[in-house]
């Protein structure tokens, strides 16, 4: 769910007196094959990541974050390109609003089922994971949490809010709303994400309403997992929508700890509709 404070499992970097600074960051590689004639084995680095948030320690605070996407391939072609990049004003009370490119409100209300390593994730209809030019609010009161994010964009289609989505979420369960003017489409969505002990159960329904009827989908994702131990975790996954020419893929995938924030992880996503596979092994390190 949606917390408007900030974590405090992250080590703080040399800030000015009265301010919280946090690096974080993700070192990610894989390498990644396919069943599929004439697609050659590849390095993938692309799913890196490093950043900064801040966050004043004052009743009603300032925060805020900086952060790109990094691919360690260093090929010259968007090596690096913005993450996030937003400020706002919050109060542990009322919530936090906030003004840049921030993480899209249906990503973190519906989109559950995210939960593989480079793979799965290819059913679900939803508004673009970075938004830029947005202005955010999230907040939580008594255990319901709330989003309201919109985008403004000085185009020549003339619409103040180019886009804007509504969020509500409660004990792992979140749904979602989204208007998208620019391209005259509508977006719905409900998402689970919940734990029973060692077995974790993930997914989503989401709806792409196009006014012109020309690209509606219905998307439906469904994940499970199962820790055999503390180090050990098995996943498995299914994405489709009710596209004709689309069957949905399988998922499946390890992951084994095998340092402190390491992850060894290898998966297999199956395309039902061609009937190939793509294979990636590799380890992320987060910090």
């Amino acid at each position: 769910g949606i917390s408007t404070t900030w974590a405090k499992d992250k080590s703080l970097v040399k800030a000015p007196a009265g301010v919280d600074m946090t690096t974080y960051g993700e070192v990610r590689a894989y390498v990644e094959t396919s069943t599929e004639d004439e697609v050659d084995t590849a390095i993938k680095t692309s799913d890196s990541k490093v950043g900064l948030k801040f966050k004043t320690l004052d009743p009603l605070y300032v925060f805020g974050e900086i952060s790109a996407n990094v691919d360690l391939s260093s090929d010259g072609e968007d090596d690096l390109t913005t993450r996030f990049g937003y400020i706002g004003l919050g109060n542990e009370k009322y919530g936090e609003l906030s003004i840049g490119r921030t993480m899209s409100i249906m990503d973190t209300f519906v989109d559950k089922a995210d939960v593989f390593y480079g793979a799965g994730n290819q059913g679900v209809q939803k508004t673009p994971f970075n938004m830029n030019n947005s202005l955010k609010y999230t907040g939580s009161f008594s255990g319901i949490d709330v989003g309201f994010q919109t985008q403004m964009t000085d185009d020549s289609a003339n619409h103040d809010l180019d886009l804007y989505q509504f969020g509500l979420g409660h004990k792992g369960v979140g749904i979602s709303y989204a208007r998208d003017e620019i391209n005259s489409s509508d977006y719905y969505g409900l998402g689970v994400s919940r734990k029973f002990g060692k077995i974790g159960a993930f997914g989503s329904i989401s709806v792409l309403d196009d006014d012109t009827q020309s690209n509606d989908a219905v998307g439906y994702e469904l994940a499970g997992s199962y820790d055999f131990n503390e180090k050990l975790t098995l996943l498995g996954g299914w994405q489709d929508t009710d596209v004709e020419s689309d069957d949905g893929n399988l998922t499946i995938e390890s992951q084994y700890d095998i340092a402190k924030q390491s992850v060894f992880f290898t998966n297999v996503d199956y395309d039902l509709t061609t009937e190939e596979a793509t294979l990636r092994t590799g380890v992320s390190f987060t910090f």
